[in-house]
C-alpha cells in the first residue's frame, strides 16, 4: 500500500462524483421518502473516507496515460528548478503548503476548543424545576439516561449542543413554555445520541486536512443540513400529528426570538436548532410533513444502500491513471541495427481473420487479437 499523486487525484475525483450525485438526488423527495435522509448521510460519510484512504493497494491496476495528465506530472515531480543555490521540486513544494496550512487550521481550532472550553466552564447551570422536569420527559421519551448539563447565556441566540463526551446544551437566557423547552432538549439530545457531533467534529477535522479541496466545503454544508433533517425524522417519526406541529412551532418561535448575529465565540462541531436560511427551514419543514416512512422499509433500504456503496467504493481502487511518456528515439535506436517503432513505419493488418504486424524492412509477424488491441493502444493503425 502506497499513498501517490495519482491515488490522491483518484481520491478526489471519486469523491466529487458521489457528492454531486447524492447532492441532485437529495434535492428529490421521492428518493429521500424511499431510501431515507440516512442513507444520505451514509454515502456522505463515505466520501469523507475515500478523501481520508487516498491508497494503491496491492490489486490496484494502473492506466497509462498520456497527454496533458502526464505533463502535468513531469513539470510537478520529475523536473527539477533551482533557485539559487537550492534545487527543488514543485510537487515538493505543494506539499510543504499543503502541510502548513493544515498546521496552522488545526492549530486555530485547539485554540478555539481551549477559548470556548473556558467559556463554558464559567457558564451558569441550570438545574431549576422546569428545566429538569423538561430535562427528565426527554430521557424518558427516547428511554436512554446519559448525563446532560444545561447552561444559558445571554450572548447565545439559539440553542446549541455542544460535547463528545460530556454533553452540555447551551440556552440563551430567556424564557421558556415548557412545551418549547421539552421540545428544544429532545432535538439536542437526539443529536448527542445519533452521534452527530462526532460527526461534525471529525469533518471539520476532515476538513483541515484537505483544506485546498473546494469540494470538502460543500460536503460540509450539505452534510450538516442532512443531519439536521435527519434529526428531525428521528423525532417526528414516533410523534403524532398534533405532536408534530407543536415541535415545529417551537423551532419557528426560536428563530423568531433569535438575531441575525451571535456574539457568542464560534463552536466547531456543535448543532444548533435551526439557523435563519430560509430554504433549509422550509426543505426541513416539507420533508417532516410529508415524509411517512415504513421503518421496516427504510432499514431494508440502508442496507441495499450501504452494500451499492460499498462496492462503488471499492471499485474506485481498482483503477489509477499513470503517466506514459515515449522514449526519445535516440534512447532507442542506440545500437547498429536497432530501429524505433513508430506509427509513421509500422501498424497492423488482418488477413483471413488472423493479425500480423508490419514493421517496415522487417518481415510479418502473426500476432493474437489481444496483442493487436493493445498495440492500437499504443498508437499502431489497424489496417483491414
Amino acid at each position: 500500500m502506497k499513498i501517490t499523486f495519482s491515488s490522491i487525484l483518484m481520491a478526489v475525483f471519486w469523491s466529487g462524483i458521489l457528492v454531486g450525485i447524492i447532492y441532485k438526488l437529495r434535492k428529490k423527495f421521492y428518493f429521500v421518502k424511499s431510501f431515507g435522509i440516512g442513507c444520505i448521510v451514509l454515502v456522505y460519510l463515505f466520501c469523507v473516507l475515500r478523501m481520508l484512504l487516498p491508497i494503491d493497494f496491492s490489486f490496484t491496476q494502473g492506466i497509462p496515460v498520456r497527454g496533458i495528465f502526464s505533463d502535468v506530472y513531469e513539470v510537478l515531480f520529475m523536473t527539477k528548478y533551482s533557485f539559487e543555490k537550492c534545487s527543488f521540486i514543485i510537487g515538493d513544494v505543494f506539499l510543504g503548503i499543503w502541510l502548513l496550512g493544515f498546521v496552522v487550521l488545526m492549530l486555530q481550532f485547539l485554540y478555539e476548543y481551549r477559548k470556548i472550553s473556558r467559556v463554558l466552564f464559567s457558564l451558569p447551570k441550570r438545574t431549576d424545576e422546569q428545566y429538569m422536569t423538561a430535562l427528565n420527559k426527554v430521557y424518558e421519551r427516547k428511554g436512554k439516561i446519559r448525563n446532560v448539563t444545561i447552561l444559558t447565556n445571554e450572548e447565545i441566540v439559539m440553542p446549541i449542543g455542544v460535547g463528545i463526551c460530556k454533553w452540555k446544551i447551551l440556552l440563551p437566557d430567556c424564557e421558556y413554555t415548557d412545551q418549547e423547552l421539552y421540545y428544544i432538549l429532545l432535538h439536542e439530545y437526539t443529536h448527542f445520541l445519533n452521534g452527530d457531533l462526532m460527526i461534525k467534529m471529525l469533518t471539520y477535522v476532515f476538513c483541515c486536512i484537505f483544506w485546498w479541496n473546494p469540494i470538502i466545503y460543500f460536503l460540509k454544508k450539505d452534510l450538516d443540513r442532512s443531519m439536521e433533517m435527519k434529526c428531525d425524522l428521528y423525532i417526528t417519526e414516533k410523534l403524532t400529528l398534533n405532536e408534530t406541529a407543536e415541535y415545529l412551532e417551537t423551532i419557528v418561535a426560536t428563530l423568531k426570538s433569535s438575531g441575525k448575529r451571535m456574539n457568542f465565540p464560534t463552536l466547531h462541531g456543535a448543532v444548533a436548532l435551526a439557523n435563519n436560511k430560509e430554504d433549509e427551514i422550509i426543505e426541513r419543514f416539507q420533508l417532516v410533513l410529508k415524509n411517512r416512512k415504513n421503518k421496516e422499509k427504510n432499514r431494508k433500504s440502508t442496507v441495499v444502500w450501504a452494500v451499492m456503496v460499498f462496492l462503488v467504493w471499492c471499485v474506485s481502487y481498482w483503477f489509477v491513471p499513470l503517466p506514459s511518456y515515449e522514449a526519445p528515439v535516440e534512447e532507442i535506436e542506440d545500437e547498429p541495427g536497432s530501429v524505433a517503432i513508430t506509427p509513421d513505419n509500422s501498424y497492423v493488418i488482418i488477413k483471413n481473420g488472423k493479425y500480423y504486424w508490419v514493421v517496415e524492412g522487417y518481415p510479418d509477424e502473426e500476432i493474437t487479437e489481444k496483442e493487436a488491441k493493445e498495440l492500437e493502444y499504443d498508437g499502431l493503425e489497424i489496417r483491414e
